[in-house]
């Protein structure tokens, strides 16, 4: 899976909803490129910035998940909406894979995951 950012990588909540609908046809536009049929289209927001508008062009375009920037993990899915779910960056995962998550230990080598 791939998910998208917008193309120009743009705080969504300080650009106009056209600006927004641009970003969001361009980088369908780039994803379908890479990936012919994919269709379960997913959303991380950059620096997390998004607003109501955000929230319609996700359901406008179809997108099934929108990932903030928020730190948490998901136990129940039911406790988010789907627009708007937390992210665990590995610099918030522990160091040791034996020890259990408690958001701890950071490695300026690693990067997102989604």
């Amino acid at each position: 899976h791939i998910g998208a950012h917008p193309y120009d990588h743009y705080w969504l909540n300080r650009i106009s909803e056209a600006e927004q609908r641009s970003q969001f046809n361009r980088n369908i536009e780039f994803l379908n490129e890479l990936s012919s049929g994919q269709n379960e289209r997913t959303m991380a927001y950059p620096f997390g910035g998004y607003n109501t508008t955000t929230l319609k062009l996700m359901k406008e375009f179809n997108f099934r998940a929108g990932f903030t920037t928020r730190i948490d993990s998901i136990n129940d899915i039911g406790e988010f909406s789907a627009f708007e779910l937390p992210r665990l960056d590995t610099n918030d995962l522990p160091k040791d894979p034996q020890s259990p998550f408690k958001g701890e230990g950071y490695s300026p080598h690693q990067g997102h995951i989604h």
